[in-house]
């Protein structure tokens, strides 16, 4: 399991954040558009992430509220050629 902290706000300096962001070891992996497909489960949130990059199914749990905010997630690596979305679907909806 893997926590995360997302939080939201706006950058009017991103050379800044990206030295810092470098000074502190974060690895740029590239642009990535991605399209998220959401499930309907009975608790917590199920997620397939779609990209080029990055292409996941991520479970996670995690309050509604507008501040930074903590999940707990789970990912599991998938094939984008896959007919996971299509299982998924039939079976949740």
């Amino acid at each position: 399991m893997h926590v995360n902290i997302e939080f939201k706000a706006r950058c009017n300096n991103i050379e800044k954040v990206k030295a810092f962001l470098e000074k502190e070891g974060a690895e740029y992996k590239g642009k990535d558009h991605q399209v998220d497909v959401y499930f309907n489960v009975p608790r917590g949130r199920l997620k397939l992430r779609k990209g080029k990059i990055e292409n996941f199914l991520i479970g996670y749990e995690r309050e509604d509220y507008a501040d930074a905010k903590q999940s707990n997630v789970i990912l599991f690596k998938t094939d984008p050629e896959s007919s996971l979305q299509e299982v998924l679907t039939t079976a949740l909806g």
